[in-house]
């Protein structure tokens, strides 16, 4: 009877030893399996990194070679889904988050730059749409800021945040979506590829300058070559709100930027 008591104590004794130690063993294989499943995600990242570049890249370059603004703005809208796209291939809620606010900073932008060409278009004789006319060419952009200030200074506005100038709403987007690429980069075996995908965004963005700037100085270094743009009741209002909050969205950056990472914890 001692002996079988002595046998259980003994037992019970190593069991309690043993917990620990298995408890250990299992967060261990739950780390490497963790490590592992990131490693293998990382390892197909590449070829999606290409697609990413290659989006950016074709859209600025379509964009740079145009002379109809309508089909300029048509093409730089697949170079910023080519900078989206980059965000999102670090597979994180940083990366998702930046994307949204991108996202966010980028509606109102590119609502204002195709409103102003509407007005504009609607206001030319002949009309940019009527048959044999080439469209609304940049040439019709010369000058609004004399024709009409309102506009001009909507469509600069606008402009410049599509190009990410601070402080604008594309700026603040662009860089959560830039910095989120770079930390990916930090954190990973295959820095390689981030880097080289953050070089290529900053590159394109560069590209882009050059026919964002071509427009803002058509329009407003150029003499006009046209009449006072007439522009709907109302319409000053519907851009100035959007203007406002392009520059709302560069310079308070800490509600939006709460709301878009609880939602990407969420997804």
């Amino acid at each position: 009877s001692f002996l079988k008591s002595g046998m259980r104590q003994t037992s019970q004794s190593s069991d309690t030893a043993s917990a620990p130690r298995a408890r250990a063993r299992s967060s261990g294989l739950a780390a490497r399996w963790r490590s592992a499943a990131l490693s293998s995600t990382l390892t197909t990242l590449p070829p999606h990194t290409a697609g990413r570049a290659i989006t950016a890249t074709f859209g600025n370059f379509a964009a740079l070679a145009q002379t109809n603004i309508q089909r300029m703005l048509a093409y730089s809208t697949i170079a910023h889904a080519g900078y989206m796209l980059m965000g999102l291939c670090v597979l994180n809620t940083k990366g998702v988050s930046g994307v949204l606010y991108y996202l966010a900073a980028y509606l109102p932008a590119n609502l204002v730059a195709f409103a102003v060409v509407a007005f504009v278009r609607n206001g030319r004789t002949p009309v940019a749409d009527a048959p044999g006319s080439q469209g609304l060419t940049l040439n019709d952009m010369r000058g609004l800021s004399k024709r009409s200030p309102v506009l001009a200074f909507a469509l600069v506005v606008a402009l410049l945040s599509l190009l990410g100038l601070p402080p604008l709403g594309g700026f603040a987007g662009k860089f959560q979506v830039f910095e989120a690429v770079y930390d990916a980069g930090r954190h990973s075996e295959m820095h390689w590829a981030f880097h080289s995908l953050l070089a290529v965004g900053v590159l394109n963005t560069v590209v882009s300058a050059g026919y964002y700037l071509r427009v803002v100085r058509l329009v407003v270094l150029e003499e006009p070559d046209g009449g006072a743009v007439k522009i709907p009741s109302g319409a000053g209002l519907f851009l100035g709100v959007l203007v406002v909050a392009i520059v709302a969205l560069g310079i308070i950056w800490n509600p939006l930027e709460r709301l878009v990472t609880e939602a990407a914890k969420s997804m």
